[in-house]
């Protein structure tokens, strides 16, 4: 993976972590679905218990893929939310989970 990129998955990682937890699972079904994990890799992430643990394992195996892998991940975090994540790979904005603006049904 080029140098630029694995700077943005190591300066985002805890935010990762923190915010993929509640649906790594969906996360790594669609990154083995686009091939950008081995179905060996999937049951090596899956094998945790803990939800964290297994973003962790899933980011210390895309810091070792190509440029492309890269790009799938940031495009399934499109897909599969927080919308924050993408903008975050992206470089674009400085934000955190906490920053983004709040909504309230006022039904």
């Amino acid at each position: 993976m080029h140098k630029a990129l694995l700077q943005k998955l190591r300066l985002h990682r805890l935010d990762l972590v923190v915010n993929l937890s509640y649906n790594i699972d969906t996360v790594v079904d669609y990154l083995c679905r686009d091939d950008v994990i081995a179905r060996d890799e999937k049951d090596s992430i899956i094998s945790h218990e803990r939800q964290e643990d297994r973003v962790t394992c899933l980011l210390d195996i895309l810091e070792n893929k190509d440029d492309d892998a890269f790009y799938v991940f940031r495009d399934t975090l499109v897909k599969t939310g927080p919308p924050h994540l993408p903008i975050l790979l992206d470089g674009k904005a400085e934000v955190s989970s906490d920053q983004l603006p709040q909504t309230t049904d006022s039904n």
